[in-house]
């Protein structure tokens, strides 16, 4: 019996494709997450990394970076600084940027831990269309039966065509126009797709 996936209910039903896609990368089809943790240089600074008996690799942050890009795993979990710093030379790695982190400056004996947020899902977002790493793989967009094909090239072209907005809330937009217009056929469901992106960008550009 196929194993029924569950989607969340905060996720955007334009991003339904894009999360059932990126669920099924990580999970390399099994429904099972090996997730590998690079906490370094946050959590922990080097008190986990330096020292006595560790090895002399572990104090350099890449260090992760290249188990991460040798073992078979899901999905590649770290803040954004590492990634921005490392990750363009390890593109194939699928990665998981940590929104917040603790440290331990203030000792637990003085505070509970305090784990702050660091940025917003905007930012990743933007932070993913500039990198064009691997933080969601390419996927084709299709909100529905009826909906119009949008292959994974057009979604990356219009990334191009609407920088710095999330091309699969657009696309939801686009098709919500589609049904409201009561289905009209396209010739070119690419061209239309890219047009509306253009537009929303001339009209309203976020960069």
């Amino acid at each position: 019996m196929e194993e029924k996936t569950y989607i969340p209910a905060d996720v955007p039903s334009g991003a339904v494709n894009e999360y059932l896609s990126n669920y099924d990368e990580i999970t390399l089809g099994s429904g099972r997450l090996m997730l590998f943790a690079g906490d370094q240089k946050i959590e922990h600074l080097n008190d986990d990394f330096y020292g006595e008996g560790i090895a002399e690799d572990d104090a350099d942050p890449e260090h992760l970076f290249k188990i991460a890009d040798q073992a078979e795993i899901g999905v590649f979990a770290a803040q954004m600084g590492l990634i921005s710093m490392y990750g363009v030379d390890y593109p194939e790695i699928p990665y998981l940027v940590k929104l917040n982190s603790k440290t331990h400056l203030v000792p637990t004996t003085q505070r509970d831990p305090v784990s702050l947020q660091h940025m917003d899902i905007e930012q990743v977002i933007e932070f993913r269309n500039r990198s064009g790493l691997k933080a969601s793989p390419p996927i084709a967009a299709s909100a529905g039966d009826d909906a119009p094909y949008i292959d994974p090239e057009t979604m990356h072209d219009a990334k191009t065509a609407a920088p710095g907005y999330d091309v699969y809330a657009l696309y939801d937009e686009w098709v919500s126009w589609w049904h409201d217009m009561g289905k009209p056929e396209l010739k070119s469901p690419r061209a239309a797709f890219l047009g509306f992106c253009k537009k929303r960008h001339e009209r309203k550009p976020l960069r």
